[in-house]
Order: C-alpha cells, then structure tokens, then sequence
C-alpha cells in the first residue's frame, strides 16, 4: 500500500451548539489550570506557547457515528407508544421496526436514521416525529494513547467528544503537550488533525475541536510537550500507529503528524 501526501492548508471557524457534555467541565478546567511553560532544548521539537491553533474543520460532522452491526437504537414516535422499541442492527447490518420492515441501517447516522424511517412512517401518520437515541454501539471502538493516565482501546457505548474521552480516561499525563493528534482513516485517505487542548483563552474554534464526537477506530494520540530526538521518537510512534491504521509504510505520513503536533492539520492520500 502507497501513502502519497497531499496537504489541505485551509482552515474555518464553526458555530457549535455550546450543549453540557458529561466531564467537559472538570477537564477545561483542568486545562485552563495548566500553565507551566516546559523547558525546551534548541534541538527539540515544541508544542509550546500556541496562543490561536489552527483547528481543521471537525465539527461540521461532529455528531456523525455511522451504525454497524451489533449495535442497539431505541426508537420512538411521538404519541405512539406501541411504536417505542429497542433494536439491534443484525449481522448484516439491518433492522426491522413495525410498519416500516426491514431498514438497512448499517453506514447510516442517528439523523440518517431518523429521516428515513420519518419518511417511511409519513405513509401512516401525518408529520411523524421520531426520535432515535443510541442505546449500546457495540461493534465501535476507539484509541486514546500518548501523554494520557489509562491509554488503551476504548469500546463506544453512547456519543464521546474528545474532551469526555480524555476526562475518562484519567486526564492528561504531566508531560502532555499543548496539542493532541486526531487520526481518523478513510477507504482513500488519512485524515490528520490537530486538537488544541491547552490555551490562554477559550473561544468557538477550540470548543468546536474539543467537543468533536470520536467515530470507530479513531486514533487519539497525546504527545510530550518535549521531544528531544524527533527521528527517534517519530520511530517510536510510526510502529505503535501503523498496525492499528492498516498502513505499510507509515514514515510517508511523519510530516503530516510533526505538523499536527505544531498545530497544523491536513491529509494525505492513501493508495
């Protein structure tokens, strides 16, 4: 498998919805508090001192966990309670709900979801409002590594921002840089972004980053605020990355991941 760079300097602020996501709190509070500078060697790589990072466009699809098999969604119709129901997506990837048969859910959002079976249901009710909540994504997990107290694998059960994931898993490490790594692989591509996680001020770039939703198989990684030997150190991070990214040449894509480490996010072509 080849990896061709292709990088994607454009960046854009976006409106959030400013909602209170469990453990949001404790962990900006835990950042707003880190104000230590680190000491730096003239040889090392830094990510300290970013006052305005520069944030990819995450939250446009913040909220967008695609469905796979295995996973369980509560249904419901507003002022039909015989239409409430608990389902789980079978093994190849269907659902099955009163009036409307068998649904191919798997690939689709919650919002997706929703639209279809509203459309279905339009042929019994007039505006039916439906809701769909997910109960257990079973078949879904993510990587949360680096600078972290409890790195591991990390199975989704309900939807987690990046700042849930880091407050449960313990916080950040006291080595832990300005800057956390987002890699998130496509069929064709590897998406890499750069996630602030320390700053002087809080505006809607850095909330819109943070409370980014993590999908299945994202890669959360958290570097030290100093890295003395960065050939040694990108070595050290290409062989922990590369089997879990179902890359085989991973070293094409070190540029990529020093520039999300310095704040910059980007892509690069997977072949």
């Amino acid at each position: 498998m080849e990896v061709v760079a292709q990088r994607k300097n454009s960046y854009c602020g976006v409106k959030i919805n400013r909602m209170a996501f469990p453990g949001l709190l404790i962990l900006l509070l835990l950042l707003l508090c880190s104000c230590a500078e680190p000491q730096l060697t003239e040889s090392s790589l830094s990510t300290a001192g970013q006052d305005s990072p520069t944030v990819h466009s995450l939250a446009a699809s913040s909220g967008a966990i695609s469905l796979a098999p295995g996973d369980s969604v509560t249904i419901s119709v507003w002022g039909q309670g015989e239409l409430s129901k608990n389902v789980m997506l079978d093994s190849t990837g269907y659902i099955r709900y009163p009036l409307v048969g068998e649904i191919k859910a798997e690939g689709l959002t919650i919002a997706q979801l929703e639209g279809q079976l509203t459309s279905s249901l339009r042929r019994y009710y007039t505006d039916p409002l439906v809701t769909v909540m997910a109960a257990e994504l079973a078949g879904q997990s993510y990587y949360i590594l680096g600078e972290i107290h409890q790195p591991g694998k990390v199975n989704i059960k309900s939807q987690t921002t990046i700042a849930e994931a880091v407050a449960a898993a313990g916080g950040l490490g006291k080595d832990a840089g300005e800057t956390a790594i987002l890699l998130r692989k496509q069929p064709d591509r590897l998406l890499i972004y750069s996630i602030p996680l320390k700053y002087r001020s809080l505006n809607d770039n850095h909330l819109a980053s943070i409370t980014t939703v993590l999908r299945s198989r994202d890669i959360l990684y958290v570097p030290p605020s100093t890295i003395a030997d960065v050939e040694k150190y990108m070595l050290r991070l290409s062989g922990i990355l590369t089997p879990l990214l179902d890359l085989e040449r991973g070293i094409m894509y070190w540029p990529q991941l020093i520039d999300a480490i310095k704040g910059t996010s980007s892509d690069v072509l997977v072949k």
